[in-house]
């Protein structure tokens, strides 16, 4: 079984480099259709923000992180270029028949399963540390995936989201998804 930890500050680094190595501009077409992609990078300094909200949970073998899952919290999101628009967008969304902005979540900013990794568990397991860590204090957790990322839309909705919004931002179709955990 996969062990999880939590991101060090030191570790940033190596999570960075798996990030780079997974951003949909640096690797084909078959392998985006294939294995899936991350679509915007983050920096060291975004990361770190995200630490000091929220533990990161992450998976590393031989000292390295080979598979993360970035949480970010909506005070976090909402000073983040990339991440302010969601947290705009999930506030007009609705859980069980109530305004989201009426209940506690936080946005998930980015998960990552290094090809070492990929088919063993480590999707589900960085998200059963999510939920362990956070069900407590959080309604759910929202993210949005490219329509055309189908492996991490699969992942996913194996692991308990549902697709609760889709829209187009004039480059890419985007599916929100949600994960209740009550």
């Amino acid at each position: 079984m996969l062990r999880t930890d939590i991101l060090l500050h030191e570790e940033i680094d190596s999570l960075l480099q798996l990030q780079k190595t997974n951003l949909k501009s640096n690797i084909t077409v078959e392998e985006r259709a294939s294995q899936g992609f991350l679509t915007f990078p983050y920096t060291a300094v975004e990361v770190m923000e995200m630490m000091h909200a929220m533990p990161q949970p992450v998976i590393k073998e031989a000292g390295l992180i080979q598979a993360y899952a970035l949480a970010c919290s909506k005070e976090v999101c909402s000073d983040h270029h990339l991440l302010k628009p969601m947290v705009h967008l999930s506030e007009g969304l609705q859980l069980r028949g109530m305004p989201l902005s009426e209940k506690r979540y936080y946005i998930m900013g980015q998960i990552c399963v290094g090809v070492e990794l990929r088919g063993k568990g480590a999707f589900d397991a960085l998200y059963e540390k999510h939920r362990s860590l956070f069900a407590k204090d959080y309604a759910c957790v929202v993210t949005e995936i490219a329509e055309s990322n189908l492996r991490s839309m699969s992942a996913h909705k194996r692991v308990g989201f549902q697709e609760v919004h889709h829209y187009f931002d004039g480059e890419t179709n985007w599916n929100v998804v949600l994960w209740d955990w009550k």
